[in-house]
């Protein structure tokens, strides 16, 4: 299954059987894959899932849809849905705020660093340890710093 992409493949880089989601951002090729394996009634059928990133000279990011992704899925699925319904699921600033511009992330060019603020206030409360942990932004042994030293993603 592939999923066709126009941008640059450099913010999928970190994209792999072992980081399927990339600490909860990417959901869309374990999702692709158990759509295609529902559309052809085949639930144990080997699918690979990938990004083909079309205008960055043909690139490809993918992995199998193994039972590790599946089973990391479901935790990050079920990790979001038990924020919701706890009301527990606050809006994070996108890492733009941190440095890495997009257009479409500050489409009314206000900014972002309301969000920000109001992100580095909420994210102590320990209710949200569980979606901090999925994020990448806490680990048992307590919180992480969020350092930009000016270097890229990659």
């Amino acid at each position: 299954v592939t999923d066709f992409k126009t941008g640059k493949k450099q913010y999928y880089n970190k994209v792999s059987e072992d980081s399927p989601d990339v600490d909860g951002q990417y959901l869309q090729l374990p999702l692709y894959g158990l759509a295609a394996r529902e559309r052809l009634a085949t639930p144990d059928t080997d699918v690979e899932v990938r990004y083909w990133f079309v205008t960055d000279g043909g690139k490809i990011v993918g992995h199998p849809l193994s039972d590790p992704v599946l089973g990391r899925f479901d935790h990050v699925l079920t990790t979001i849905i038990d924020g919701i319904e706890q009301c527990f699921f606050p809006a994070r600033p996108p890492k733009s705020s941190y440095g890495i511009g997009c257009d479409y992330c500050d489409p009314d060019d206000l900014g972002t660093k309301s969000r920000t603020n109001l992100w580095d206030r909420k994210r102590q409360d320990p209710r949200l340890d569980d979606y901090r942990r999925l994020i990448g932004d806490l680990f048992d042994d307590g919180p992480i710093a969020v350092i930009d030293l000016g270097g890229s993603d990659d």
